[in-house]
């Protein structure tokens, strides 16, 4: 199955990068005379995505007033606003009236080009309902670790600031979704990572793939400053 849809999480306020960006929501930090959500645009365009849903709160216009219908940049644009924040899952739920079949969730200030062909292959072999990609760092600690068993099932999620020898791969935001996944997802403020996935996890739902690609979260200034660098070859 062709996966043309893909959901942005971009509602969020930015407070780690306040002191680099402050008049803009994170995701339209400029890098390089671009917003950064441009280049995520960009990327899933090269995917196959022809129709973006931007999931918004914070500074819902500045998105609209860019990108519009999305026409310019190649791709048909469509806007969830959350009224109130609403974790993760929440916002994703605001989103099932426009999904018409398996999708893709990135995070809006996360850049993770890996193959999204290759993780939707691994999500339909394995009938999931949700297939994260998996990316491997030299230091988890910012991130928490994902493990896997030998079949690419996640069996649990360690938290932030723990280590486990031999273990390195982290979950990117960037994650293969079936609409069955809002049957899992109640009404109201939700968290995916400790609301949904631990019920997708009993269920042996829940699978990543990892991928040799560069990782890079621009929360953090001296992230985001690496980004910039970085997209000088994008």
């Amino acid at each position: 199955m062709e996966l043309t849809q893909a959901i942005i999480l971009a509602g969020g306020f930015g407070t780690r990068l306040k002191s680099v960006v402050s008049d803009v929501p994170k995701p339209m930090a400029l890098i390089n005379n671009k917003p950064f959500l441009e280049y995520q645009i960009n990327y899933l365009k090269t995917q196959g995505i022809r129709e973006i849903i931007i999931a918004t709160h914070y500074m819902h216009e500045k998105f609209v007033a860019y990108f519009e219908n999305g026409e310019k940049f190649g791709v048909k644009v469509i806007y969830s606003l959350e009224p109130e924040p609403l974790g993760t899952g929440g916002a994703l739920k605001l989103t099932k009236k426009f999904i018409i079949s398996r999708f893709v969730l990135v995070n809006g200030d996360t850049y993770f080009n890996c193959d999204l062909k290759l993780a939707e292959a691994c999500h339909a072999k394995n009938n999931a309902v949700a297939t994260i990609a998996l990316a491997s760092v030299p230091d988890t600690s910012r991130f928490g670790l994902v493990i896997t068993d030998s079949k690419n099932k996640i069996i649990k999620f360690v938290e932030k600031g723990q280590r486990i020898a031999g273990e390195n791969k982290i979950n990117t935001g960037s994650i293969i979704l079936s609409p069955e996944i809002f049957n899992y997802i109640p009404e109201g403020k939700v968290s995916l990572e400790k609301d949904i996935y631990p019920t997708l996890i009993a269920e042996g739902r829940l699978f990543g793939v990892a991928m040799p690609d560069r990782f890079i979260d621009i929360g953090l200034p001296e992230s985001y400053e690496e980004f910039k660098n970085m997209a000088k070859t994008l």
